[in-house]
């Protein structure tokens, strides 16, 4: 369900490199920027859309994999904590999307890397330690999901920053 829920997506950033790097290459740069709105505008309204369609579907979906209650309320918390994920996943991917079309690849790579690695593991570890109970002797089990949360949010924020700043548009390949 989770893997699902992003595909769309993946499908909108190839669509925003693929689309600026056409534009770049014809030389048409305010396509570019109109574009990517669009692109943005839509994958939203898509991610919107399957967030809703996921937290009212939750348990059915989850039962077509499993009839075990305690594997249906886990996955059922996980999808109810990852569902602003979803929206947050498709500004990132259009816009890391559209960074990667100019050619600048190496920017959204260190973005992911250090928001998926250096950022949201240690992160979670320390969640889960200030998370620990009696019920919960290695922390609370949902932390794994706030982190991938938090790691989400911290690497659309970035890769926002870094488009907005408009350095990739000086390492457009043309």
């Amino acid at each position: 369900v989770d893997a699902f829920a992003i595909l769309p997506s993946f499908a909108f950033n190839t669509a925003a490199s693929t689309f600026t790097g056409q534009n770049i290459g014809a030389k048409k740069l305010d396509r570019v920027k109109s574009g990517n709105r669009s692109l943005l505008v839509f994958g939203l309204i898509v991610s919107a859309v399957l967030v809703v369609a996921i937290i009212l579907l939750r348990r059915p979906m989850l039962g077509l994999f499993t009839e075990t209650p305690e594997v249906i309320e886990m996955g059922s918390r996980f999808l109810c904590i990852m569902a602003a994920g979803y929206v947050i996943i498709a500004v990132s991917a259009v816009l890391s999307g559209t960074i990667r079309g100019a050619g600048d690849t190496v920017a959204p790579m260190w973005i992911s890397l250090i928001t998926n690695v250096i950022i949201r593991i240690p992160f979670t570890y320390l969640i889960a330690y200030l998370t620990r109970s009696e019920a919960f002797p290695a922390g609370n089990p949902d932390t794994i999901y706030i982190g991938m949360l938090v790691a989400f949010a911290i690497n659309s924020t970035a890769t926002f920053l870094y488009y907005i700043k408009g350095k990739w548009k000086e390492r457009a390949i043309v």
